[in-house]
């Protein structure tokens, strides 16, 4: 198992959302957004595998339904 961890700076109450995008490029939610910045995955086969997280911050106060979001991806290899 490949444990992931996300971080934000600067979010007062952050919230995450974790995806996977297989070698043939299916894209899997590995978890939807919530306050658990932690996800695990384990891999079932070799090839390179997009990890994509989306981080938001639920704390708006100006009463809008817009909040910050940020996203940041990274390639993992299975041999």
């Amino acid at each position: 198992p490949i444990k992931i961890i996300a971080t934000s700076e600067g979010s007062t109450n952050p919230e995450y959302r974790f995806y996977l995008r297989d070698p043939n490029g299916n894209l899997l939610t590995l978890q939807p957004y919530g306050a658990t910045n932690t996800v695990t995955w384990t891999p079932t086969k070799a090839g390179t595998y997009q990890i994509i997280v989306h981080s938001k911050d639920k704390s708006n106060t100006d009463g809008s339904m817009y909040s910050y979001e940020a996203r940041t991806d990274m390639s993992y290899t299975i041999k």
